[in-house]
């Protein structure tokens, strides 16, 4: 009986060691250490610098597009590939609004559509966020957020994030909010 407890549990271990590793984006998963996430990035780089979504859209991961945090992976910040020193207005508006089609066809929902997310031109740089789509089933959200590099050149980022961890933060903000308007008085 001790024996079959014991094998129990340890089933249950590994199967929620397992369900914890979300997985970013190939052989990337969230809070991995960040020196096996150089590792791997390093080891397939080919796979993670030819990202073809289809229709001449192709995006790249380069090493400093590995975000930490207390030395785990918790981002990935991918950009358009060939377009290293930015691109035009026009060139930015394809990439965005065919990449967020890609993602609706694999199942991603809209979360939030801030004005002007598709033209980086108009895109102000006060938004806190870009358009975000996410996806309940793989626990992802992706961002997609034009960057104003110099007057006419741009850059567009695409950031693979774990979708918790935008609602916990989404969650803290609003109770904040809660506790600053109680304490005001009125």
């Amino acid at each position: 009986m001790r024996k079959l407890a014991i094998i129990l549990f340890s089933f249950f271990v590994l199967s929620a060691s397992q369900e914890e590793k979300l997985t970013l984006f190939k052989g990337l998963y969230y809070g991995m250490p960040i020196k096996e996430a150089k590792k791997e990035h390093k080891n397939n780089k080919d796979e993670y610098i030819n990202v073809d979504l289809g229709d001449g859209v192709i995006w790249e991961l380069r090493r400093g597009g590995l975000v930490k945090q207390d030395n785990k992976l918790v981002v990935l910040v991918m950009q358009p590939k060939g377009f290293t020193f930015g691109m035009n207005n026009e060139e930015g508006e394809i990439y965005l609004k065919k990449t967020r089609l890609f993602f609706e066809e694999k199942g991603y929902t809209l979360i939030s559509e801030p004005e002007y997310w598709d033209v980086p031109l108009l895109f102000s740089p006060y938004n806190k966020m870009g358009l975000l789509l996410g996806n309940e089933e793989k626990g992802l959200m992706i961002e997609l957020r034009p960057v104003k590099i110099t007057e006419g050149s741009y850059v567009v980022n695409m950031g693979i994030y774990n979708l918790d961890d935008y609602k916990k933060a989404q969650e803290a903000e609003k109770e904040a909010k809660e506790k600053t308007k109680k304490k005001s008085g009125f």
